[in-house]
């Protein structure tokens, strides 16, 4: 069985890869309302999409396992709670991301692309921050305990 600090480096290793992807994912988004003259997988659309679903995908069930892992580890039952608290509110942000991936094809001109966009993007601000905050209440609150 692991110890906590193995626990808590292992996850400080997947949650550095994962907002590195989430640098890249926003980057991304900056450049998915420059319309081609066709939808490709090559599109910056395309690739924006691909990489939001891997980034909801790889939060949901790698990421938030790890951190809920790591709080049990921890013996840490009130930051548990409190991230019980958060994770349906990152799920709803879930869904419009997954909507958003589905429906981007819909959007054939640039005025519906960037309404579109300026939805998605309050609604990524919102997973964003609440990420943020289960990563402290699950993560960086061990430190000093791990360390």
């Amino acid at each position: 069985m692991q110890d906590t600090t193995e626990i808590f480096n292992e996850v400080e290793g997947l949650l550095a890869r994962w907002l590195e992807e989430r640098n890249e994912l926003i980057q991304r988004f900056h450049h998915a309302n420059e319309m081609p003259e066709e939808n490709t997988d090559e599109s910056p659309i395309a690739k924006f999409c691909e990489l939001l679903v891997d980034y909801v995908s790889v939060g949901h069930f790698e990421v938030f396992q790890k951190l809920i892992s790591e709080g049990r580890s921890f013996e840490d039952l009130e930051h548990l709670v409190q991230a019980e608290q958060l994770l349906p509110e990152i799920s709803a942000t879930t869904e419009v991301a997954l909507e958003f991936n589905d429906h981007f094809e819909a959007a054939s001109d640039k005025l519906a692309m960037e309404i579109e966009l300026a939805t998605l993007r309050d609604v990524l601000a919102t997973r964003f921050a609440l990420e943020d905050k289960l990563i402290e209440i699950l993560h960086t609150s061990h430190e000093v305990t791990a360390n």
